[in-house]
């Protein structure tokens, strides 16, 4: 495992506190935060395992609304819109996951598994690279890609 002799390894960490934190006192907080962030290193399962452990406590303490994927561009934004139920192998191939050079579906799907269970919507969170590539260059966020 990569890292697996930090002190943090397995860990949750409370940025704000600048220390480590258990899960109860992080369910606590997730039940009343109007946002959560929650960071990760894209290669290491570990995190994604917390990542959707931490979904579910988010749906178990009745909290609903939306998930935003940072690896999803605003190009996929439709396949997360299913009408009826979705298909998790299928929204991995449908994002073309693995083939734009994201770690395994399998990794990350237990999270999106988590969230439609807590009927949260799922959101595209990265412009798509063309709009990136302007914005890179001087130039305003096209009114879209703003929206």
């Amino acid at each position: 495992m990569l890292l697996d002799d930090h002190s943090l390894a397995g860990r949750l960490y409370h940025v704000d506190a600048g220390a480590p934190v258990d899960i109860e006192a992080l369910t606590r907080e997730l039940q009343s935060a109007t946002h959560v962030l929650i960071g990760e290193k894209h290669d290491n399962p570990v995190h994604h395992e917390k990542q959707a452990e931490l979904v579910r406590l988010i749906g178990k303490a009745g909290r609903t609304g939306q998930i935003t994927f940072e690896m999803i561009e605003q190009r996929y934004a439709g396949d997360l819109k299913p009408e009826g139920e979705l298909d998790l192998t299928s929204l991995g191939e449908a994002l073309e996951w693995e083939a734009r050079g994201w770690p395994s579906w399998s990794q990350y799907a237990p999270i999106f598994e988590a969230a439609l269970a807590a009927d949260m919507r799922l959101k595209a969170g990265n412009p798509d690279r063309d709009e990136m590539m302007l914005v890179g260059r001087g130039n305003p966020v096209r009114g879209e890609a703003a929206a």
